[in-house]
């Protein structure tokens, strides 16, 4: 997939940037939003979900500031301003994008792991969705290249999906603590498995490694049960 960083900048409209600090901070740079930037937030917000609509019809490769303003009635720079940068605004949008799927694929709540996994997976892979994939691993080294920005992007890139699996998981017995770390290893392992299809294009290879995990996530499962059930009985018969 081809990324074009054209009209990255590094510091977003309106916002000033204060040096020469003294104290334990000195050297980092500090920024203050100015009443200008509130409001390029604020228009920014409201021009979110049309743009999350053009990514959803263009895919990634479409997804040019040009393009974008044109469908829009604005221009590039008037973009810039209200974002920041190309990869700025792909990260708000994915934000917004990933927590409708997550509010979609958990509606209703899925019965047990085993039917959260499926329903990620096939959204993802066999739905029509993979490039939304490879606009996160996008962002993502993004994110790691710089850690100070993208937050939007980053707020809910494991939180969110973890949560979904873990209500999953607490359906199928599981004790919260367990269940929240059998979950962050559930998204690793999809996000993983994800990548691997994505560089070497074997589907085949990629969904047996699947089943191959769901068949140990059945087995944690089934072992919770079963441990919860052993308390039950010797707490009734004690």
């Amino acid at each position: 997939m081809h990324h074009d960083h054209a009209g990255v900048v590094p510091e977003a409209a309106g916002t000033a940037t204060l040096s020469g600090m003294t104290g334990p901070g000195a050297a980092e740079r500090k920024h203050v939003r100015s009443p200008r930037s509130l409001e390029a937030d604020s228009k920014a917000s409201e021009m979110l979900p049309a743009i999350t609509q053009i990514l959803r019809d263009r895919g990634p490769e479409g997804f040019a500031l040009g393009a974008i303003a044109a469908d829009l009635g604005t221009s590039s720079r008037m973009l810039i301003y209200h974002f920041g940068s190309r990869d700025e605004l792909l990260g708000r949008v994915m934000k917004l994008l990933r927590n409708d799927t997550i509010a979609l694929l958990g509606a209703p709540p899925p019965i047990g792991l085993d039917e959260a996994i499926g329903r990620f997976w096939n959204y993802y892979v066999h739905a029509g969705h993979i490039s939304d994939m490879q606009l996160f691993f996008h962002m993502a080294s993004r994110r790691f290249e710089e850690p100070d920005r993208f937050d939007d992007f980053a707020s809910t890139a494991v939180d969110g999906w973890v949560h979904f699996f873990t209500v999953a998981a607490e359906a199928d017995g599981m004790e919260e603590s367990a269940a929240r770390t059998v979950s962050r290893l559930t998204l690793a392992t999809l996000r993983g498995i994800i990548v691997d299809y994505l560089i070497t294009g074997d589907l085949a290879n990629g969904e047996r490694s699947l089943d191959a995990y769901r068949a140990m996530v059945s087995s944690m499962t089934g072992a919770a049960v079963r441990g919860r059930s052993r308390t039950s009985r010797r707490a009734v018969s004690g």
